[in-house]
C-alpha cells in the first residue's frame, strides 16, 4: 500500500535513507570481507568502490529493487561468493570486458594524500 508507506515515512523524515544507508555500508563490508579496496585497482575511497556481479547479471537483480539488495546482503539472506568490490572505473572497465572481451587498458590508483 504506497498510500500508507507514504503516510508512514512523512511522520519519520530521514529513517530510510539512514537505513538504507546503513544496509549499504554493512553489505560493502561484507563483500569486500573487511578489506575496502576494488579488487582490481586496489582504490581505497569508499564513495567510489561498488558491488560487482562477477559473472554480471546486476542490473537484472537490482531492478526496481536496488534497496533489497543491499538489505538482503546486510542481513546475510544473500551469499557474496559472486560478488567483489570494485571501483566506479574498473566496473564499467568490466561490464565492457563482460560485452566486448578483454580490452587493451587498465585503470590504475594513485593514491593521493590531497584530491583536487
Amino acid at each position: 500500500n504506497i498510500e500508507a508507506v507514504k503516510a508512514w515515512r512523512a511522520h519519520r523524515p530521514g529513517y530510510a535513507t539512514e537505513k538504507d544507508r546503513e544496509y549499504r555500508r554493512r553489505a560493502v563490508l561484507l563483500v569486500g570481507r573487511g578489506d575496502l579496496r576494488c579488487v582490481r585497482c586496489l582504490c581505497d575511497r569508499p564513495p567510489l568502490l561498488e558491488i560487482n556481479h562477477k559473472n554480471g547479471g546486476g542490473g537484472q537483480e537490482m531492478k526496481g529493487v536496488g534497496h533489497k539488495f543491499y538489505r538482503d546482503i546486510a542481513l546475510m539472506r544473500r551469499t557474496v561468493e559472486d560478488l567483489e568490490l570494485l571501483c566506479k572505473p574498473c566496473n564499467a572497465v568490466h561490464a565492457l570486458e563482460l560485452k566486448h572481451g578483454q580490452l587493451p587498458f587498465r585503470v590504475v590508483w594513485e593514491a593521493r594524500d590531497e584530491v583536487a
